[in-house]
Order: C-alpha cells, then structure tokens, then sequence
C-alpha cells in the first residue's frame, strides 16, 4: 500500500511548488527543509485531497523541532536527516532529494518495511525469551519523520477540514434541537 502512495506522491512533489511563506526555520536549513518536505509530501501526497506541502509539513516539523523537542529529539531528527542522504549517497550517489522519484520511493519503501519489522520484533519479544529486548522502534528516523507528518497534517486547516472535511473550532452548540434549526 505505501508503494504505491510513495509512487503517487514522488510524482506530485517535484510537480507542485511550494507556496512562498513568511515563516523563519530555526531548526532546519534548506536542505534539511527541502528533505522533509519532499518526504512529508511523499507520506502524504497531494491527489484529489491537499498533500503534506499544502499543510506546510516542513514549518509543522521546524516548529516543533525548535520548541517543543528536547535537544536530544532535536539531535535525533537532524541526525536522522543527515543518516538518510548518507544511506542514499551510498546506494544511488546522491542526496536524497536528488534521486530520481523510483530510488526516493524504493528507499522509504525499504525503511517503511524496517519499521515494520522493528515494530513486530518489539511487540513480539517476551522477557522470559532470555534475548534482549529489540530497540524501540519509534527510534528509528522513519517512525519520527512520518509521525510528524501525520501529526502536523491532520492538525492542519488542509488535512482537518478540506480532507477529513471537520471543524477546527465548533460553532454554536443548541442541546435538544432537530438538526435542521441547529
């Protein structure tokens, strides 16, 4: 399933510019901003429903990078960042934003299936096994940057009300009254 969303969404990316925004990243430089938008907007692309970039993924994930993460979740999430490009320098020859959109979904293909098996290790381990525990798998830079992107994207006025089609903030509540007066 994610293939062929990651596939949709390599396509949907590079097509799409962002929109200009007055927002100052604190956290992220423009490299690390164009990285997690393109991974933001293949997590979540744009189709018939906003994308990842029309909720802003890259402020979402700054924000919360410079204000509310320790600076060792900060550290992590930079790392993470910096240890995808060396994994796609080492397996294409370039950074990952360079790749062509196949190697860019092949490879979060590749860590969406090793998130998956790290979180079924984790669930499967019993302490009577006598082996230790796997690492915990929300460690792992693919578990963070989609969390992220799930997180800022449903949050958002494109995800909250123009695709799951809600109200951010309610508006008058009548108790007792049909629906076509309320």
């Amino acid at each position: 399933m994610l293939a062929g969303l990651l596939e949709h969404g390599t396509h949907a990316a590079h097509s799409k510019p962002t929109a200009p925004s007055f927002y100052r990243f604190r956290a992220l430089d423009a490299h690390q901003r164009a990285t997690v938008a393109e991974l933001a907007e293949m997590i979540i692309p744009t189709t018939d429903t906003p994308g990842a970039n029309d909720a802003a993924i890259d402020e979402f994930a700054d924000i919360i990078l410079s204000e509310w993460s320790t600076d060792e979740e900060r550290s992590s999430f930079l790392s993470g960042l910096e240890a995808l490009d060396t994994r796609a320098a080492m397996a294409h020859g370039g950074t990952f934003i360079a790749l062509p959109p196949a190697r860019r979904t092949a490879l979060l293909t590749s860590m969406d299936a090793e998130l998956t098996a790290a979180r079924d290790a984790r669930g499967a381990w019993r302490r009577e096994s006598g082996t230790p525990r796997p690492p915990d798998h929300r460690e792992l830079f693919f578990h963070q940057i989609r969390s992220l992107t799930v997180s800022g994207y449903y949050s958002s006025e494109a995800g909250y009300t123009k695709e799951r089609k809600q109200v951010l903030i309610p508006g008058i509540y009548k108790a007792c009254m049909p629906l076509a007066e309320a």
